[in-house]
């Protein structure tokens, strides 16, 4: 299981889920430097992508690009290529616009992958309109 962001809700699913045996690996750079204080693997995010079935989201919405540390569109179409080689699930509990939810949809048509959004990204005034398909979110 895989969690990117590891503040209070993070921390505590973390605990939670090593508590039922579960293995947990974090992704959370700014924290990973300075808070090493959990027995869960801390992992860059492609690795991360590489190795987790289930990815849950637990991060703000930052502006700027991500490599400088923002986090719109963090689950992008190169993020989700990544993890889609693996069946699995993403849980979104941080704001719409940090998964670009347009690559989820592209990239989860044709193959067993989830996403399950808390929230889900604005659309701009004249954008049409494109309902999930229910085998890629619910």
């Amino acid at each position: 299981m895989g969690i990117v962001g590891y503040g209070q809700i993070g921390r505590r699913l973390a605990s939670w889920l090593a508590g039922l045996g579960l293995r947990v690996d974090i992704c959370d750079p700014p924290l990973a430097a300075t808070d090493p204080s959990s027995d869960a693997g801390w992992l860059p995010l492609t690795t991360l992508l590489e190795r987790c079935n289930i990815l849950t989201l637990h991060t703000p919405l930052v502006p700027g690009p991500t490599r400088e540390g923002g986090t719109r569109h963090l689950i992008d179409g190169a993020a989700l290529q990544r993890w889609s080689a693996r069946a699995g699930l993403i849980i979104n509990t941080s704001r719409g616009e940090v998964v670009d939810q347009a690559a989820v949809l592209a990239t989860t048509d044709n193959r067993a992958n989830w996403c399950v959004p808390n929230c889900s990204s604005r659309r701009r005034s004249g954008e049409p309109s494109r309902p999930p398909t229910p085998r890629a979110c619910f």
